[in-house]
């Protein structure tokens, strides 16, 4: 796992959810959009948050890169097209 994800959910730490292969068992990530800093939220197969990060647009993509398939909620605004393709074009 990306030793850079700080793990806190409404200034209390959230625990890692990890699967028994050991990776992150994210299942739902949702994606505040704006133009320079991205707010990702992801949670677990039970609702139970796993992780809460700003990203920065560069950083957001290469996340994306390397995150295992997962579903992926964003708000409906102008870029969410854009976003929507590029996620999918990295396999989301």
């Amino acid at each position: 796992m990306d030793p850079s994800l700080s793990l806190w959910h409404g200034g209390s730490h959230v625990g890692h959810h990890f699967t028994e292969e050991g990776t992150m068992s994210l299942t739902t990530l949702g994606i505040d959009i704006a133009k320079n800093v991205f707010h990702v939220h992801g949670r677990d197969a039970a609702g139970r948050p796993v992780f809460q990060k700003r990203f920065a647009r560069a950083a957001l993509v290469k996340f994306m890169a390397n995150l295992s398939r997962c579903r992926v909620g964003m708000e409906v605004c102008g870029g969410a097209d854009y976003w929507s393709r590029t996620f999918q074009a990295l396999g989301q």
